[in-house]
């Protein structure tokens, strides 16, 4: 058998090309996850845009309704701020706040007819007083009713400032008024109202003022992206009336995907449209959406194709180890049978008597010793392997001198059956002192021996010791065929075996070198081969033993 080659069989293909190419879909799944993954960040973060306008828009017309009922309870304290000693007192003319509204709240000079007006309205008797002059019957008519339906509203609870807008014919007007509260009695009105004071104006007059000064004060967004930020640089506002008709615009409206519209007072005031602007957009998207780094995709992908093939491999190899094993467990079991049956055989002739002289009784004595040898030899491999493989090497060593007991192991291998097929030769540096152990030495001779009668081609087998610096070196040399220079290193692995050659049928376990390698480095040393013209060298180097002088050589 040569070693040219290791031996192989037909690995499952389909098997290992299916993982892979599941693993390679997987691969792709995940980068098109990771394009999806992308897609929905930017997804995500005009979302957040959205969101972001919605509060703000939210906030602007929540900060504009508080600011015009602050504005109401600031000019209408005088006659509003106090109680009523009793639900019958006298009520303060409207004299007493219309100077405080007039300035401030006036229609554009567009809507001269819908100029402030100053009420008192008497909840107690609904006697309605205007200043500075009388509406017409009809829109007289109308702010009695609305304030009066207003004011005794269900829930009105503690609310007594309101701001209440027309609707239909009179969807232009605006009225703003607050309660005059008794502090006990009885009264038609909810609360302890007597009387209601307010102005009636146009919608602008009402709602720019207020939304003006919310532009002006604190941000709308409290992002830590937008401080320092004023309002008119986040936002570009526009109120409306209900016609659509623009009541007030900020100094440019930019075109926005991101918007909110909201509605004052319950859906019937003024319409708030506001946009972010650009500058506010690309703060809160705090970075826009990158486009897809197809190149950083790929390279994943070449990454988990090549963890696949690692993957594969190592599958590989396990298939082949199991595969090897199997070889093992079937040549041990052929190798055992043989020296078995010959044990057998022998021990019957002898056992039933059918020798027929002395020398035949003595040759079937030694048939049985040998094989029985032979048999040790064997076993003691395995059991150096399990061993080895359990990281527990029994060794033991203590200083030999090399040469004495090289010979015999080399005569006692000469008694196996393998070893009388060749002739054995000695080169012997008589002076080399090893630091060994005995049992451990001859098992690894023994293995190197056996090996070189199997595969040298049935020719000469040399064992030399020689000093290489701090070690003593045994080495072994056959005449055969040599060894492949990729697999120099793999004859020393559990399980491998050379293909028989054309002139060698023998057959082997695969573990006599691997012990061989093991022993030799439990001892701290090394095992090599090398190819030789003809043939093939194995080499074991082994530690000197030092001197008296505690030295080593």
């Amino acid at each position: 058998m040569t070693r040219a080659s290791l031996t192989t069989r037909p690995s499952r293909a389909s098997i290992l090309a299916l993982l892979l190419v599941a693993t390679l879909s997987l691969a792709g799944l995940l980068g098109y996850e990771a394009i999806l993954a992308t897609q929905s960040r930017r997804v995500t973060a005009e979302r957040t845009v959205h969101d972001y306008a919605t509060i703000a828009g939210w906030e602007l017309a929540a900060r504009t309704e508080a600011e015009l009922t602050r504005r109401l309870e600031r000019s209408l304290d005088q006659v509003t701020g106090g109680l009523a000693g009793s639900p019958y007192d006298r009520l303060p003319p409207v004299a007493m706040f219309a100077a405080t509204l007039d300035s401030a709240d006036r229609c554009s000079p567009g809507a001269a007819t819908i100029a402030p007006l100053s009420f008192r309205l008497d909840l107690r008797d609904q006697t309605l007083v205007t200043q500075p002059f009388e509406p017409p019957g009809a829109r007289l008519a109308w702010l009695r009713d609305t304030v009066l339906a207003d004011a005794r509203q269900p829930g009105r609870g503690g609310v007594r400032y309101r701001v209440v807008w027309g609707t239909g014919a009179w969807s232009d007007l605006g009225i703003g008024y607050g309660l005059r509260a008794a502090q006990s009695g009885a009264s038609a009105i909810p609360g302890a109202a007597i009387a209601a004071y307010g102005v009636l104006t146009c919608r602008a007059a009402l709602a720019v003022p207020m939304l003006k000064q919310v532009m002006a004060g604190p941000p709308l967004l409290p992002s830590p992206l937008l401080a320092g930020m004023p309002n008119d640089s986040l936002v570009a506002v526009a109120l409306t009336g209900p016609a659509g008709d623009t009541l007030y615009q900020s100094f440019s409206v930019e075109r926005s995907p991101f918007e909110a519209v909201t509605t004052l007072g319950s859906g019937s005031g003024p319409v708030i449209r506001m946009a972010l602007r650009r500058a506010a957009i690309e703060r809160l998207a705090v970075t826009p959406p990158q486009p897809v780094r197809l190149p950083i995709l790929i390279g994943l992908l070449v990454l988990s194709g090549s963890l696949a093939v690692v993957g594969v491999l190592q599958l590989r190899r396990e298939h082949e180890l199991a595969r090897l094993r199997a070889d093992f467990t079937s040549s041990v079991s052929h190798e055992l049978r043989t020296p078995l049956a010959q044990i057998l055989l022998f021990g019957e002739t002898l056992s039933l008597g059918r020798t027929r002289s002395e020398e035949e009784r003595h040759q079937a004595a030694g048939t049985i010793v040998r094989e029985a040898r032979r048999l040790m030899h064997m076993v003691e491999n395995v059991l150096h392997l399990a061993r080895l493989e359990r990281g527990v090497p029994a060794v033991h060593p203590s200083p030999v001198l090399l040469a004495p007991e090289l010979r015999r192991i080399v005569a006692d291998f000469q008694r196996l059956p393998a070893g009388a097929e060749v002739p054995l030769m000695l080169a012997l540096d008589e002076t080399v002192t090893a630091n060994v152990d005995l049992d451990v030495l001859r098992q690894i001779v023994l293995n190197l021996l056996e090996n070189a009668v199997k595969y040298g081609s049935g020719t000469r087998v040399t064992v030399g010791l020689e000093q290489g610096g701090a070690d003593a070196r045994i080495w072994v040399e056959d005449r055969g065929s040599g060894i492949a220079e990729g697999d120099l290193e793999r004859i020393w692995h559990p399980f491998t075996r050379g293909i028989a050659s054309q002139s060698s049928q023998q057959g082997g376990s695969g573990i006599g070198l691997a012990v061989v390698r093991a022993l030799a480095e439990a001892h701290g040393g090394s095992a090599t081969a090398s190819n030789r013209e003809p043939g093939c060298r194995f080499t074991v180097s082994l530690p000197i033993a030092p001197d008296e002088s505690g030295t080593t050589g």
